[in-house]
Order: structure tokens, then sequence, then C-alpha cells
């Protein structure tokens, strides 16, 4: 089994956003027209630019996701809905990024401006001396 982690394949879905069909997975999976075509719609969906060098490696993580996405389906202890996420053909690395909304460089730049000001124990401002 493919373990990809729950955050990147459950979907908060609006009422007017349709699902991808099941069917229309299993058969992207099945020929490679089917995958590229699911794959282009879902990185204009989402505006996602690739260069053309990644897009063999984009593809093998977008039928990761598709996998995983078919066997939560198919998972009949699971009753809430998934479908393919926005980050879906991402790398770990690029998902992190959204999954913690952490980013250590930005936060690393506002420490060292401002790493006087800052009491990071009470998360308040330093008293005036």
């Amino acid at each position: 089994m493919i373990w990809v982690p729950l955050l990147l394949i459950l979907c908060s879905l609006e009422s007017s956003q349709a699902v991808t069909r099941t069917s229309e997975l299993k058969l992207a999976l099945q020929t490679d027209c089917t995958l590229k075509k699911l794959h282009t719609s879902h990185t204009a969906k989402h505006g996602h630019t690739r260069p053309p060098s990644e897009v063999s490696h984009r593809l093998t993580k977008f039928k990761e996701h598709i996998q995983a996405v078919i066997e939560m389906r198919e998972n009949s202890q699971i009753t809430y809905e998934v479908d393919i996420a926005f980050s879906a053909d991402m790398t770990h690395e690029e998902r992190m990024q959204y999954r913690t909304g952490f980013n250590k460089t930005l936060f690393d730049e506002f420490m060292a401006q401002n790493s006087e000001e800052v009491d990071l124990q009470s998360r308040a401002p330093r008293p005036e001396p």
C-alpha cells in the first residue's frame, strides 16, 4: 500500500466542485494518455506550471496519489470523501510548505531583525527598560 499523508488527498470540497469519478481515476492508471490528460487538467485547474524536464517525475507522483485515492475510496471504513488534492504531483518538500505553513527562512530573517524585541516565552513584546 502506498502511504500518502492524509492531508494531501483530502479535499475540502465545495458543493459546486465536481469530484473526479473513480472510473476516470482507474482509467488514468491503465493508459498513459488518460493519465497525461488528467494531469494536464489538474495542473491547469490549480495554476501549476512545470518545466518540461519535470513532467515524467510529476506524472509518477500524480499516479501514486491517484492510487492512494482509489484505495481510500474502496476502503469501507473510510467514511469521508477523498479526491485528488492540488498537491498531488508535488514532492514531499513542496507539500511540507503547505502542510506546516512554516517558512523557516522568513522566520530566521524575522528573528535576526527582531530578536531583542520579542520575548519568545510569552510571545509578547519585551517591556521597555
